[in-house]
């Protein structure tokens, strides 16, 4: 029991130490009602979840400790499948020990969450407790544009005193710590802490800046305490670390969230319609007030909708959607494709043209795929039309648009006889001139026996 209340209050320390931390990415001072979330997708063991029990338990104790009642924190870990909540109230997010992948939305949700000035914490183990939940935490982090993995391996053991990085704003005094699992890094990120075995260097603490906020990754729970040795117990105490990066948080950062352009979920869009860029910034023409809006936190959600339209489209947007065609192109239906664009959850905005074009990415129906067979889509936007040829990858027809109104689907078959078109032109003129030489010949031998 001693030993577990031991190994509690350093989880504690640690904890502390990291969190301090993650507020210097978005907050000037600390605040009546600061959310900390404390959120894996799947812990695969009781034995973990116990591990991690013990750590809010710390956490807890420690805030409650520093900040009295400005600080709640929430959980949502165990061993079935927890999603994330909304984030907007949040500060600080630990990521501990997935045993699932994030979905695409999750990463949506943490990527918008640094973005806007949050903190993620990933804490990790070493190769002998959680090496397949390290993996899943270095494929979240590289989704997310980090430039950090953690690796395979453990290193250290009891009492290794580990080397500070005087340059980060989150390093505190003596550390040490028990075996750790090896961080590579590179561009951006910078190393925290590290510890040297055999000539060899270890780093085992990586901070980056992510946007408007940072990630920090740890790799090992029972991390940054000092053990100090009483006449009567063992027991731990919280280093230099937390006074450290509690005076950066306070003082040292001061973040106004931008708001963000980004496409919202549709999921009843033909062929799974979905704006593809990587970007969205330059894309929309804001009002003052809109700006305004934007520069001070609001996000802007883009609604694409795609419709099938072959049924109702009229007579003369056929017409004059045929008169753009080759003789080989053939449509295979026609499309509505909307955009709208809402702020900050208010009703939803028509935009029929945008400042730069947008990727969308559209599958093509089973009925209409076919090898050898190349696509393109019209647009009929104010009475003009304009093909444009699609890119195809796996039946995702890829486009870019920046007119929203009525398109056509259309495709041409492609053969693979190598006598078509300027070929078969020319194996005809070589026949030709056969023909031509063949007649002369039998002309000229004519002649002669005349002679």
């Amino acid at each position: 029991m001693k030993v577990f209340r031991q190994i509690l209050i350093a989880l504690s320390l640690c904890i502390a130490c990291t969190f301090s931390a993650c507020l210097s990415a978005n907050a000037r001072e600390i605040e009546e009602g600061t959310r900390i979330l404390v959120w894996s997708t799947i812990l695969n063991t009781n034995n973990k979840k116990n591990y991690v029990d013990a750590f809010i338990t710390g956490l807890e104790d420690i805030y409650s400790e520093a900040y009295g009642n400005k600080v709640s924190v929430d959980t949502l870990y165990g061993t079935d499948r927890k999603e994330l909540p909304d984030l907007s109230d949040y500060s600080l997010v630990y990521v501990i020990w997935p045993g699932e992948m994030a979905t695409d939305k999750e990463i949506n949700e943490l990527d918008e969450f640094v973005n806007k000035g949050g903190r993620l914490v990933f804490i990790a183990e070493h190769n002998g407790f959680a090496y397949s939940e390290n993996v899943i935490l270095s494929n979240i982090a590289a989704k997310l544009g980090a430039d950090f993995t953690i690796l395979n391996g453990s290193y250290g053991g009891s009492n290794y005193k580990s080397i500070r990085n005087e340059n980060s704003p989150i390093y505190s005094g003596t550390v040490e710590q028990n075996y750790v699992a090896p961080i590579a890094y590179e561009g951006e990120a910078e190393w925290v802490f590290k510890i040297e075995e055999s000539g060899e260097e270890i780093v085992w603490c990586v901070d980056q800046k992510a946007g408007l906020g940072k990630i920090t990754v740890i790799s090992d729970i029972d991390f940054i305490y000092d053990w100090v040795e009483d006449p009567v117990n063992s027991h731990t105490e919280p280093t230099e670390f937390i006074k450290l990066v509690l005076e950066d948080s306070v003082e040292n950062i001061e973040i106004v969230a931008r708001g963000r352009i980004r496409p919202a979920d549709v999921e009843d869009n033909e062929g799974n319609a979905t704006i593809a860029n990587d970007t969205l910034e330059n894309i929309l023409d804001f009002s003052d007030e809109e700006a305004e809006m934007l520069e001070n936190g609001s996000d802007v959600l883009l609604y694409l909708n795609v419709k099938d339209i072959s049924d109702t489209v009229s007579e003369d947007e056929k017409n004059l959607i045929s008169s753009i065609l080759k003789t080989r192109q053939i449509i295979g239906m026609y499309l509505d494709i909307t955009l709208f664009k809402q702020i900050n959850g208010g009703e939803l905005i028509p935009v029929t043209t945008t400042l730069n074009k947008i990727k969308i990415d559209f599958e093509i129906p089973a009925e209409l795929q076919k090898k050898n067979r190349v696509f393109y889509v019209v647009c009929l936007h104010d009475g003009k039309v304009t093909l444009t040829k699609a890119t195809l990858k796996n039946n995702i027809a890829s486009f870019e648009a920046d007119k929203f109104s009525t398109y056509a689907l259309v495709y041409e078959d492609k053969s693979n006889n190598p006598q078509t078109s300027d070929s078969m032109s020319t194996y005809y003129l070589i026949i030709a001139l056969g023909f031509v030489a063949l007649s002369t010949g039998l002309l000229l031998v004519k002649v002669k026996v005349r002679e």
